[in-house]
């Protein structure tokens, strides 16, 4: 019989004032649903190891968020900060949390040029919570893709050249919020010929604040990538079972599909 891979847990102290965020509610069910939809043990832990990934991902989230510095006060916080997994989530913590800001810095911006109608979102927290929903789902549907460490850089590196080019890389149907946000985003941070002194200033310092950083933390996703030269792809088989492409194409099973 297959062990699963067990990971360490740990009680840790979170301010209060976090849990006050309520940033995060909902976008963890659904992976409790993939968990059990899974035809078998092999979806069932990488649907767990998405949520886990995710999970301690947001855990950068919470700290920017809720300006967490006293290390004193917090020191177990600053402790998980350093685990191997926590810190290898950052990249992916510093995207999520790059792109609650830019929703921010649209609803804000989208105020002072008074076009608030022109955005179907009420609040940053919630138009945040379905772009993360979306991006949770799209990790989950890779099962079964193979992609290697190299294919995956090169996403990301057309990612961020398309957004350079004020080219919506998200796709309106299978991501409509992540593309409302950037459509948003590209237009209302754009020179018009007409923006009087004040709008220039409000775009300039979206474009600064909002804009670049986001742009940065997609460049930073790169690092996120598993650096085992090694390890080439992971995947999951016809048969429902993990399997790792190690270097020269040689095929290592992780352990065996299991149908449940």
């Amino acid at each position: 019989m297959t062990q699963g891979i067990k990971r360490k847990s740990f009680k840790v102290k979170i301010p209060v004032s976090v849990l006050q965020i309520n940033l995060f509610s909902g976008i963890l069910d659904l992976f409790d649903l993939k968990i059990v939809g899974a035809r078998n043990v092999a979806q069932q832990y990488w649907c767990m190891g998405c949520k886990s990934d995710l999970n301690t991902a947001l855990i950068w989230v919470i700290k920017d968020q809720a300006k967490i510095t006293d290390r004193e006060k917090y020191k177990d916080f600053f402790e998980l900060l350093k685990t191997p997994d926590v810190k290898a989530s950052k990249p992916q913590g510093m995207f999520l949390g790059a792109t609650l800001e830019l929703c921010y810095g649209v609803l804000s911006l989208a105020e002072s040029l008074e076009v608030s109608d022109s955005i179907p979102y009420k609040t940053a927290d919630q138009w945040w919570q379905y772009c993360v929903l979306e991006y949770a789902d799209g990790t989950l549907n890779n099962v079964g893709h193979r992609r290697t460490k190299r294919e995956i850089e090169a996403g990301i590196r057309e990612m961020v050249r398309e957004l350079k080019a004020k080219i919506n890389p998200f796709d309106s149907e299978t991501d409509p919020h992540q593309f409302n946000l950037i459509e948003a985003a590209m237009r209302m941070g754009s020179h018009l010929s007409s923006d009087n002194n004040d709008a220039k200033a409000e775009k300039r310092f979206f474009r600064e604040k909002y804009w670049k950083s986001y742009l940065s933390a997609v460049q930073g996703l790169k690092s996120g990538i598993r650096a085992d030269s090694s390890l080439k792809a992971v995947y999951i088989n016809d048969f429902g079972g993990f399997v790792a492409i190690m270097e020269g194409k040689r095929e290592v099973r992780i352990f065996e599909g299991v149908t449940v």
